[in-house]
């Protein structure tokens, strides 16, 4: 909870600082400086391991989500300029649909992403787990003795030193697939600010 929570302090700044500066500038410049923002955070993100403190994913976290507030303020803008009075009530109910349609189908993909590279990371990494490396007999062989040392008979001592190094394993597993997920982000987020550039800012019809 205190990891995510900032993310949303972060949003929320970075919708209130549009609807200061927004009408000051060129839709555009905030549109396409989010997603570069967005692709760079995500760039980060892609090379955190095991050790990288809490404090720094929260403030990656702050940082993503203030781009996305920056993102998603504009883009709306952009949408809804072009609305007539009349039919506001209707943009603004069929843009929240669509909105959450969309957040629902990439979090969809972007999940059957990261399960999949979880996959195909956990069989490379539990491959290396055998006979033939020495630097997983070694590290088995420093575990069980640990264990005995502490009380537990040897094929007691054995079983629990291969289920901690398996539990090693998914961890990393984990985090090798969280981070080619994010490079997979950071692909996307960068092709998606070419469009970005293209888009057209009409007056809003009376």
């Amino acid at each position: 909870g205190l990891i995510l929570f900032p993310e949303a302090i972060a949003t929320a700044a970075a919708m209130m600082l549009y609807g200061k500066i927004g009408n000051k500038l060129d839709t555009r410049i905030f549109a396409v400086s989010a997603m570069a923002l967005i692709a760079l955070n995500s760039y980060s993100m892609a090379h955190i391991n095991l050790e990288t403190p809490n404090s720094l994913l929260t403030l990656l976290l702050m940082v993503r989500c203030f781009g996305v507030g920056f993102l998603i303020a504009p883009v709306q803008m952009i949408g809804l300029r072009v609305i007539a009075p009349a039919a506001m009530s209707n943009a603004s109910a069929l843009l929240n649909t669509v909105k959450q349609i969309g957040t629902s189908l990439g979090i969809t993909i972007i999940t059957s992403i990261m399960q999949h590279q979880n996959t195909v990371e956990y069989a490379t990494l539990a491959g290396q787990v055998n006979s033939l490396n020495p630097n997983s007999m070694n590290l088995l062989k420093m575990l069980q003795g640990w264990l005995v040392q502490s009380g537990l008979s040897p094929s007691a001592a054995r079983s629990g030193a291969l289920s901690r190094i398996y539990g090693l394993v998914a961890r990393q597993a984990q985090l090798q697939a969280l981070n080619d997920t994010m490079l997979v982000i950071t692909v996307i987020a960068g092709l998606i600010i070419l469009p970005t550039l293209f888009l057209k800012e009409r007056k809003r019809p009376f």
